[in-house]
């Protein structure tokens, strides 16, 4: 009996460890979005309908990813990988200087928040699959509140 026991407890704590890294993958995403966006801001200034909606987007991303720091802190979980992370962070930076040296403007800067934000839409529905296949009806949930 205590082999099962063990067993079941090795299977809880597995699926535990695989929402907390796709968590902290979403994590790392929606940050990488939002740097991009951060600088978008910057560059939509004189295009008051550009701005609003970029200025909207970011603030929808931030909300994301602060609440999925919440979720990590009220679980207990790690912030990320750390190999990831740094990943994240060098594709933002290169993004920056795709930005730096782009003369085509707001259109194609609008062009790549649509990518983005399909990727977005792919991994929030990959993490609400996971929480539902592996047991955890929150992850799952805020999955779903994110895709809306």
């Amino acid at each position: 009996m205590a082999t099962t026991s063990n067993s079941s407890s090795d299977v809880q704590q597995k699926h535990e460890q695989t929402i907390a890294d796709y968590v902290g993958d979403m994590v790392a995403l929606e940050a990488h979005i939002e740097e991009a966006l951060d600088r978008q801001v910057k560059e939509v200034q004189d295009d008051p309908e550009a701005l609003k909606a970029v200025q909207g987007f970011h603030d929808t991303v931030k909300r994301h990813r602060d609440t999925l720091i919440a979720l990590q802190e009220e679980t207990g979980s790690t912030v990320g990988n750390p190999v990831k992370k740094a990943g994240a962070a060098l594709l933002g930076k290169a993004a920056g200087v795709i930005d730096m040296i782009r003369t085509e403007g707001i259109s194609k800067s609008l062009r790549d928040d649509y990518a983005a934000f399909s990727l977005a839409a792919i991994s929030y529905s990959m993490l609400h699959a996971t929480g539902l296949g592996l047991g955890n009806p929150l992850v799952a949930s805020l999955a779903e509140r994110h895709l809306t």
